[in-house]
């Protein structure tokens, strides 16, 4: 599907302005954090009732908004992609979160999906999500079960949302509706309470389904951009594309590094054990 779009170009001053607020507000984000909007309970009372954690598998939500032709090839690739990553999280909790115990949590799929009575479409100042809406019996069964006092949930999931994406070299960018996969991340108490919660609109998409195609436009001397999907193999290369960290032997996938550090840091218990 190819949807055409405006394009927007920032000239000079403009440009030059525009440039600096972002790296003032990028500056002040990471300076001053954004953990603690996620928190549904004040942070001490989380830190009280959460001293073990446990890290469910990754789900991909199959009945999301995922818009593109191919979209059963999607979701398996971005089913099989997410799978054991799990166990990295929990690892990386465990080391940096200054939890008195991080856990992986063996379950199957199917009971798995049972955790959610479904979800709503929700938009706010950061943009558009799905919001889940946990069953507190299954959850207070699986975290008995499991023996934690809460558990944590991401969920790779297809929503349509506004945004801008800009052009690999120059100053111009598009500004429409784009499909994309979100990581919608809670932490649920015993009793199935939502203690945490990070909308998958809170900072940018987990991976792009749709791209403008700036070089299009450019070669038939258009202002008309074209959204266009990556083909399912560019999002596997996507989701393989991986880097080293410093005392890594092994290489992992950026865009989970990405959202694993992002999770870290705002599941945090205490300032010290942040980055």
């Amino acid at each position: 599907m190819c949807v055409p779009g405006s394009i927007h170009i920032l000239k000079g001053d403009k440009m030059k302005t525009t440039l600096q607020v972002l790296t003032v507000l990028l500056f002040l984000f990471i300076l001053g954090g954004c953990a603690s909007k996620h928190y549904q309970v004040t942070p001490e009372i989380y830190r009280e009732r959460v001293k073990v954690l446990g890290v469910l598998p990754l789900m991909v939500d199959a009945e999301s908004t995922i818009l593109h032709p191919q979209r059963q090839e999607i979701v398996a690739i971005l089913q099989q992609s997410a799978r054991e990553k799990y166990l990295r999280l929990s690892a990386q909790l465990s080391a940096r979160a200054g939890y008195s115990e991080v856990r992986p949590v063996i379950i199957d799929t199917p009971s798995q999906l049972q955790l959610f009575a479904g979800k709503a479409l929700k938009t706010d100042k950061d943009g558009t999500y799905n919001r889940y809406q946990p069953v507190p019996a299954a959850v207070s069964e699986l975290a008995r079960a499991a023996g934690v006092d809460a558990l944590l949930v991401v969920v790779l999931n297809g929503v349509e949302n506004k945004g801008k994406r800009w052009e690999r070299l120059g100053p111009r960018y598009l500004e429409s509706s784009f499909n994309e996969i979100q990581a919608s991340a809670m932490v649920l108490a015993a009793s199935g309470e939502i203690l945490w919660e990070k909308s998958g609109a809170s900072g940018a998409p987990f991976v792009d389904l749709q791209y403008a195609d700036f070089d299009e436009a450019f070669h038939n001397r258009t202002d008309q951009v074209t959204l266009r999907f990556v083909t399912p193999d560019g999002l596997r290369r996507a989701l393989q594309a991986s880097d080293k960290g410093l005392l890594e032997k092994e290489g992992f996938s950026t865009l989970y590094r990405a959202l694993f550090d992002s999770l870290s840091e705002g599941l945090a218990i205490s300032k010290s054990w942040r980055k």
